[in-house]
């Protein structure tokens, strides 16, 4: 073994999540994190904690308790000087090869932090350097300190050269690899329509949706609906109320889901005949598996993937009413411009290596 102390690859992930944020950026974060995990790559987590106790975000994704070496911030953490000193020994005393940032709050403030504490702790304990890596960096475009940019909903057209690797476009789109392994295995027929707003839906989009399509002349209504919401949400906006009066006025089963895995979406959004989804991570699962899909609009942090969506051909609407008569002609692309290998080719330039020829997929 050399000098410079490296015992296997690792890397760390650090994702925001909690009200108001949702669980997005953790969800593509494990999308990729899975790809690593799959070749037997060590991950460790850095998030936060959950809002007033109780289970963390990171702990309801995994469906179990937090592991070793994984780190849980304060849920009112600020990105402060502190935060990113902590950060970064966390990602040395793991000996990260890449700490892979996804958060819009992280400046080139904290990444000087960042940098200056793994830098310190790498050569105090002679380690190679841990490099950063940063998605959707439209905040820290400039800064030198970044050793990747994962930025799928960015063009390369017209971009700078940057001195890192820079994975631009929607080909590396993060789609958890369950997806593809799905799309893989072929499709039957479609039936139904999911409605999914995940879990930052403070605008009562679901119950809103399912009212319009119960109370137009709509054929959505011959339909099997599955809602994706929480008991929290379910009850703010009397979904269960909704979904039984679905089910007893129009004969066909309406149920809903407080938690889907990888693969539930997977099946879901390769069986479904439509989804209403909102503007973000979850639309473009739905368009990977070439599912009739119309992703609603409400919040600025969906700018990107609404104008993305947009220019490849989707109907993204800003309003229930909007998307619900969209949604009725809605109709499935059978050669998706999104499709469900991201992950994969992230993972495989960050390590080095080809994990779609390694796993067998014929692209």
């Amino acid at each position: 073994m050399s000098s410079i102390e490296r015992e296997q690859t690792t890397i760390c992930m650090f994702a925001d999540c909690g009200i108001g944020v949702g669980m997005g950026h953790l969800v593509r974060s494990k999308a990729l994190a899975d790809v690593f995990e799959h070749f037997k790559i060590k991950v460790h987590w850095a998030t936060k904690k959950a809002l007033g106790g109780g289970p963390s975000p990171l702990e309801t994704l995994f469906q179990k308790p937090v592991a070793p070496g994984n780190l849980l911030l304060d849920c009112d953490s600020d990105c402060g000087q502190a935060e990113a000193i902590q950060v970064g020994s966390w990602a040395t005393t793991n000996k990260a090869d890449w700490i892979i940032i996804d958060h819009y709050g992280v400046d080139i403030g904290y990444l000087t932090h960042l940098h200056n504490e793994m830098s310190r702790q790498d050569i105090l304990h002679n380690r190679k350097p841990t490099r950063i890596a940063i998605m959707d960096d439209h905040q820290v475009r400039d800064c030198a300190l970044v050793d990747a940019r994962l930025s799928p909903m960015q063009s390369d057209s017209g971009e700078p050269k940057y001195h890192g690797l820079q994975l631009m476009g929607t080909q590396y789109l993060l789609i958890r690899p369950e997806f593809a392994r799905t799309l893989a295995s072929g499709s039957g027929p479609r039936e139904g329509i999911v409605v999914c707003f995940g879990g930052a839906d403070t605008c009562q989009l679901t119950g809103e949706c399912i009212n319009l399509i119960i109370q137009e002349s709509s054929p959505l209504k011959k339909e099997p609906l599955t809602v994706l919401a929480s008991d929290t949400i379910a009850a703010a906006q009397d979904l269960d109320r909704l979904i039984e009066m679905w089910d007893d006025k129009y004969g066909k089963p309406g149920i809903r889901i407080t938690w889907a895995d990888a693969d539930t979406m997977a099946k879901l959004f390769l069986t479904s005949r439509y989804a209403l989804v909102s503007c973000s991570g979850v639309a473009v699962e739905a368009c990977a598996m070439q599912c009739p899909c119309v992703p609603i609009h409400w919040v600025d942090n969906q700018d990107r993937h609404a104008e993305v969506l947009t220019g490849l051909g989707y109907a993204v609407c800003r309003s229930p009413q909007e998307a619900v008569a969209a949604l009725a002609i809605a109709k499935s692309m059978d050669a998706s411009p999104i499709d469900p290998f991201g992950a994969w080719r992230v993972a495989s330039a960050i390590c080095g290596r080809d994990f779609m020829k390694e796993e067998g997929f014929l692209i």
